[in-house]
């Protein structure tokens, strides 16, 4: 996943026969769309030659999608044309089942919007989006609507979405050839698995705005590096970024499983980013509760510890959460800090003042359970009341919860302060780094080097 604001030329022969056998299987994948219904788990992802396929909508119920210029709806399984919209419409689709009705027009199982006009843009909910829609029911038995774009057109919405379109050129081409890199990686995922879409347009991925977040120079980042990406050993890397490290990059084996060679933990010059220092407190209660919510119950928390050594930048790889029941559980670094809602897992924990929390355990409703209360045990009921969650305090007072819960006063450490450095998961190329080398004069190739330690820059 990449975290918010992350030489040669010509193809060998060996290049050409992968990009040729990839645009056969293209060309197959699309003509078995026409003559059979897509997969309800799966499908191929029928993207044109260097095109990239986003998930913009994925698992809702209803959308509105059309053109700002007069476009066509075309049923994609028999290729027969739907309905033609008019410009600056949009035609509301729904769930019906396994299908989509498609306003007052039927119900299909997938549909193409195709703007008329060359330079025209689809739009999705009023957002303009360059290239063309696809609209199905997904894996997951909702909604998907996939906007496919050619390569180059996609990064003119990423690149002011992930970096501040203000910063120095050589920043922003740095993250334009980042973006790039890791948008082809995830196509060749993508064809290799059969996926509907290579990304999203979030954070799981890479943010994509579309039309809307273009800006002259964020376009000229990505035309100034047009075709260029980053190869080890002849390969795409997976080419991960963050916003800052605070001070210094990890390995990748320290944040998630895999050691990837040109993920390597370098220096960073990230100081002037806002979250390089960072301080994040919360109850005993509330560190319960987000690791209860995750399915680890081990009653009130007593002690946060790291379990094992430290990464190369000092970050935590593995932590140990204590509880007054069961025994501790160790979790990979980044697990707890996506539970807990950390900025990054560099960072140092203090327990400080002592006295009495409410703590939080969940159970069914209508389910007797026994909470601690002065010297003896009380039995309380989970309830609702008026269609909302209530659960029976030690005073017999209604707490008003987001679930069914029950909470329990204890004597515990009273706040948990997490002091902590950098935003993100630390793996890759520091987009705050970048700005700083950028504005200490390196050039774009130079940034991209030295977060992709061995890494090449090669145009596709």
């Amino acid at each position: 996943m990449v975290d918010l604001v992350r030489r040669r030329c010509l193809c060998t022969a060996r290049d050409a026969v992968v990009l040729a056998i990839i645009a056969i299987i293209c060309v197959t994948s699309i003509a078995a769309a026409i003559i059979s219904p897509p997969r309800p788990t799966s499908g191929v992802a029928y993207a044109a030659s260097g095109a990239v396929r986003i998930g913009l909508l994925v698992g809702g119920n209803t959308v509105s999608a059309g053109a700002n210029c007069a476009y066509t709806v075309v049923d994609l399984r028999t290729g027969a044309k739907v309905a033609d919209g008019a410009a600056r419409s949009e035609i509301s689709y729904r769930l019906s089942g396994a299908a989509i009705q498609a306003g007052s027009y039927g119900s299909y199982a997938v549909l193409g919007i195709r703007p008329s006009s060359q330079g025209g843009f689809v739009t999705v909910a009023g957002v303009p989006y360059r290239g063309t829609l696809e609209i199905r029911v997904g894996s997951d038995g909702k909604l998907l609507v996939v906007n496919e774009v050619e390569l180059e057109s996609y990064l003119r919405g990423v690149v002011p979405r992930e970096m501040i379109s203000s910063w120095p050129l050589e920043a922003l081409k740095a993250q334009a050839v980042a973006a790039r890199t890791y948008a082809v990686a995830k196509v060749a995922e993508c064809a290799a698995s059969g996926a509907y879409y290579a990304m999203t347009a979030t954070t799981n991925s890479q943010v994509y705005g579309g039309v809307n977040a273009e800006t002259a120079n964020s376009d000229a980042a990505v035309a100034a590096t047009a075709g260029l990406i980053l190869t080890y050993g002849g390969k795409t890397i997976t080419a991960y970024y963050h916003a800052s490290s605070g001070g210094h990059t990890e390995n990748s084996e320290n944040v998630w499983t895999a050691s990837v060679p040109y993920l390597r933990g370098v220096p960073d010059f990230d100081q002037l980013a806002p979250k390089y220092s960072w301080t994040r407190s919360m109850t005993p209660a509330e560190v319960t509760y987000r690791l209860a919510e995750a399915g680890y119950n081990i009653g009130a928390v007593t002690a946060i510890e790291p379990e094992g050594p430290l990464g190369v930048s000092g970050r935590w790889v593995r932590v140990k959460f204590t509880g007054t029941s069961g025994s501790p559980i160790i979790l990979k670094g980044e697990q707890a800090r996506v539970i807990l809602g950390l900025y990054s897992t560099l960072f140092d924990v203090a327990f400080a003042g002592e006295g009495v929390a409410d703590l939080v355990t969940h159970v069914s409703y209508g389910s007797e359970v026994i909470v601690a209360g002065g010297s003896a045990g009380q039995i309380v009921t989970a309830a609702r009341k008026g269609g909302t969650n209530y659960s029976i305090g030690v005073e017999g007072v209604l707490y008003r919860m987001d679930s069914p819960a029950v909470l329990y006063r204890a004597d515990v450490k009273g706040r948990v302060d997490f002091v902590g450095h950098g935003w993100g998961h630390g793996v890759g190329m520091s987009q705050w780094g970048a700005y700083q080398m950028a504005k200490d004069g390196k050039t774009f190739s130079e940034i991209l080097l030295h977060y992709y330690q061995g890494a090449v820059l090669e145009a596709r």
